[in-house]
């Protein structure tokens, strides 16, 4: 589990590199001026599809594939909401839409990335009804690599464009690409952090995630949200908050890229139809953000973390706790069969989650077969590394758990405040005396 940090992100020259700062500043009060005049609209309103940052209606996206059902069967949705997929046409986004993202994405003092399965759904799948998305869940989901989405958000964050990143999904992807994991906030949980597994919708959220994300939502000044049809869960607010503050002229507000609408589009800076990969790419080359890596890596993920030991050192305690300057730092040893445990702090037993129940249980439980299975305090071992999957495999009081190779770079590194995985019994490096000690 990481925890959000806004320090130390490098910026680096981007697109729009003729704009000087009194530039940027003029350019985010004109578009704070405007929001300010341009009120929540209804969704006949003719900026409906295109967003609060205009005056005037470009021309409306063309319908690509007609559904009169509404996105999800799963979650309520307004009675003019249907699942009916749009697309900005090329001149719309070359000419308008990717142009004012570009100038928000510039003038924006803190941008939050809040997705769904929509990023995932060409290779993952996704719950959402979709004409063009036809993939269905993969058999082996963990062993897919990003897409150009996720690669191309990775790299507007090592360009400093995005600050924060609030994701739905669970499938590391994002860490795939490159995306690091302190910046990443797996909001539901995740199938590659054992101490945040995937949270049932009757379940409850990890409180470092959740506090992440109410911080988000009161500080972003712009929340780009792709691929989620915003069906009203409880993260929705990083969006519909800062939406609320662009009222007010304290923040530019969402933008939100999509196929099908939703039913907060009203809300909206700026809204853009489309698949993501495709808009992406106009974006990058409209900010003169070169992506030739992205396409030189595609199959495969990250090699920062493909090339890591399976061993290294760590500045962390025996607890999976931070340690600044520490004097002594931790050996984190996932080789095969090596013993580990959880960390304190986990949300097995919020997440609800059938199988692993008796793990941090305060009495016996029954596994899904009927069996009763004591407490248990979380402790296993290492059954392999898998670079298909790109993870640690491991087994936890019998439960089967996967631990992303990224960990170990973020733990090598010290960037999270807390490893979800420790060693049973830790090793510490021996640091040899200096000679003023010994003649002591």
């Amino acid at each position: 589990m990481a925890s959000k940090s806004k320090a130390g992100t490098k910026q680096k020259d981007v697109g729009l590199s003729t704009l000087s700062d009194d530039d940027l500043n003029i350019m985010r009060s004109n578009i704070i001026s405007r929001l300010k005049k341009a009120p929540f609209m209804e969704h006949t309103h003719k900026l409906h599809k295109h967003g609060r940052i205009f005056t005037e209606a470009p021309a409306d996206p063309e319908i690509t594939w007609k559904c009169t059902e509404k996105p999800r069967d799963d979650h309520d949705a307004p009675s003019w909401l249907q699942a009916t997929e749009f697309e900005d046409s090329e001149a719309v986004l070359m000419e308008s839409k990717v142009k004012a993202l570009a100038m928000i994405l510039k003038a924006s003092k803190e941008t939050v990335v809040y997705t769904g399965a929509g990023i995932s759904a060409s290779v993952v799948g996704q719950a959402a009804k979709s004409g063009c998305n036809k993939v269905g869940l993969h058999h082996n989901a963990k062993a897919v690599n990003p897409t150009y989405t996720h690669r191309a958000l990775a790299l507007l964050h090592d360009h400093g464009l995005i600050q924060s990143w609030q994701q739905q999904n669970h499938d590391g992807l994002p860490q795939k690409a490159g995306y690091p994991q302190h910046k990443l906030n797996e909001i539901h949980g995740s199938w590659y952090d054992p101490g945040n597994p995937v949270v049932k919708y009757n379940g409850s959220l990890h409180s470092l995630a959740y506090q992440w994300m109410v911080e988000d939502a009161k500080t972003a000044d712009v929340a780009l949200v792709i691929g989620t049809t915003l069906s009203g869960l409880n993260a929705d607010r990083v969006v519909t908050d800062t939406c609320e503050r662009s009222l007010r002229g304290d923040a530019l507000g969402a933008v939100c890229i999509n196929l099908q609408q939703t039913q907060h589009d009203d809300k909206m800076t700026l809204r853009m139809f489309g698949k993501s990969d495709k808009i992406l790419q106009v974006l990058l080359r409209e900010l003169d953000i070169d992506d030739s890596g992205i396409f030189a890596a595609a199959g495969t993920s990250d090699a920062r973390w493909r090339d890591l030991p399976s061993a290294v050192l760590v500045p962390y305690d025996k607890d999976g706790k931070r340690v600044q300057n520490p004097q002594k730092r931790m050996w984190l040893d996932l080789s095969n069969r090596a013993q580990v445990r959880l960390s304190p702090g986990y949300n097995i037993q919020g997440a609800l989650q059938p199988g692993m129940m008796h793990i941090g249980a305060a009495k016996a439980t029954k596994s899904r077969t009927g069996t009763t299975l004591p407490p248990a305090p979380g402790h296993g071992y290492v059954v392999q590394r898998s670079e298909e999957v790109c993870a640690f495999k491991l087994s936890i009081e019998g439960t089967r758990f996967t631990l992303g190779l990224w960990w170990l770079h973020a733990a090598m590194h010290g960037t999270v405040p807390r490893i979800p995985i420790v060693n049973l019994r830790p090793r510490f490096e021996q640091v040899r005396e200096d000679a003023s000690q010994r003649k002591q």
